[in-house]
This record gives C-alpha cells, structure tokens and sequence, in this order.
C-alpha cells in the first residue's frame, strides 16, 4: 500500500511479483526476473502481472495501481497495442494505472522509450521512475521523460536519520522532482521517525513498513473494507 503523507489514507497499491510461497524452492524476485528476461519469458510473465494487477484493482474503486515493468518489455513492437489492450479487458480507467521503470535499468534507445511513455500518457497511463538515487542518470537525461512520479529508493530513506547531510540530500531530490514536474513517493519508511522527517520535505506520498507491510490481494479487500 502507498499512504497519504497528511491523512496516512490508502491512495495506492504496488503490484508485488513473488514466487509462489508453496514452491519448496525459495526464489527472489530479483532473481526469476532475470531469467525470465534473459529467456525471452519476460513478455508473457509482464502481460501475466499485469492482467492480474488490473483484476484485483478492479475490487478496489479509486485506488492507483502501480506495475514494475522490465526494459526488455519495450524492445517489444506490440508491448504498447497489448498493455493498453490489457487496460480496457480489465474494465479499469488507465489513469488508474502506473507503470514502473528503474532508473538503473532505463533503456537505452531513449527515442524508441519516449515515444512508448507519451503513447500510453495520451491514453491515460501514468509512468514512474522507480528506485531513484540507485542510478547515476543526469538531470539532462531525465528531463527527456515525461515522468509522472518519481519514486525516492529505500536506500536514501534509510540514511535520513544519520543526519542533517542526508536529510538536506532528500530535500534536494524533492526540488529536483518538483522542477521536473513529477509527484514524489518516498518508498521503504520503516520507522515512524523517519516518517516524521519526511513529511515537512513536501512528500506526499510514502509506502510505510511501519503501517503496512506488503499483503496478498485478498487482504488487501478485507484492509479496505
């Protein structure tokens, strides 16, 4: 869940790929990703997310849901035409729907990528730039996405109480968001501390371990209801 900085209100859900609790192997995301990107499995599994993400988002009126999508995805012709189609199926607004892409990971045909970011944005998509602070993107470079979101790592967060240089750190990146035009979501606030610090920053939007920790979708309903 992503909660209101303000109200601490539920605005959004992260759609969390995980391998499947009663496999005896014991497999991490980072992990399967990887090798679904690297045997071409990576499109099927994307389009198999984010069907799902959409059919549980459906049970939750008014909420964001946000998809992590994979480089890989966009060398694909078809992976705007099938995304958007996906969208409609579910019966969702697409202004409903964030798409999520790593700054460590952004492509490297920037052209091809603006171009898909603008075709979704037209439609209604919104595009995140995930894990923000990992990379060593230029601001130059950014400013060529139209980004809707940035999403401030866990490891900036975690440093924010060590001092008054790391906190001046986030509050840069907030200006830097700001002038980019992009909403800012502050992930991994563990600590009620650390919400406290965040808050007067201008973030408004956090996804808290210390009021709720990633859940299935079934608990998901019964949290909203």
């Amino acid at each position: 869940p992503v909660v209101d900085a303000k109200t601490r209100q539920i605005l959004g859900v992260e759609a969390l790929a995980r391998w499947p609790a009663a496999s005896p192997r014991k497999i991490g995301p980072g992990r399967f990703i990887r090798i679904a990107e690297t045997s071409g499995l990576i499109d099927d599994l994307g389009d198999m997310i984010l069907e799902q993400a959409c059919a549980d988002a459906a049970q939750w009126p008014g909420l964001r849901i946000s998809v992590n999508i994979s480089p890989v995805q966009l060398k694909n012709p078809a992976f705007v035409d099938k995304t958007l189609g996906i969208i409609v199926a579910s019966g969702i607004d697409a202004n409903r729907v964030e798409l999520e892409i790593t700054e460590g990971t952004l492509v490297e045909d920037v052209a091809k990528a603006k171009q898909i970011f603008e075709t979704l944005q037209a439609a209604g998509v919104h595009i995140a730039l995930d894990d923000f602070g990992t990379g060593f993107s230029s601001i130059g470079y950014l400013r060529q996405f139209n980004f809707n979101r940035i999403k401030i790592d866990k490891s900036l967060i975690d440093k924010i109480l060590s001092g008054t240089s790391e906190q001046h750190i986030v509050q840069g990146t907030m200006m830097m968001a700001t002038g980019l035009t992009a909403a800012v979501t502050a992930e991994g606030v563990e600590y009620e501390e650390q919400f406290v610090v965040l808050r007067p920053t201008g973030c408004r939007e956090m996804q808290c371990y210390s009021f709720y920790r990633p859940i299935p979708a079934a608990d998901m309903t019964q949290l909203l209801s």
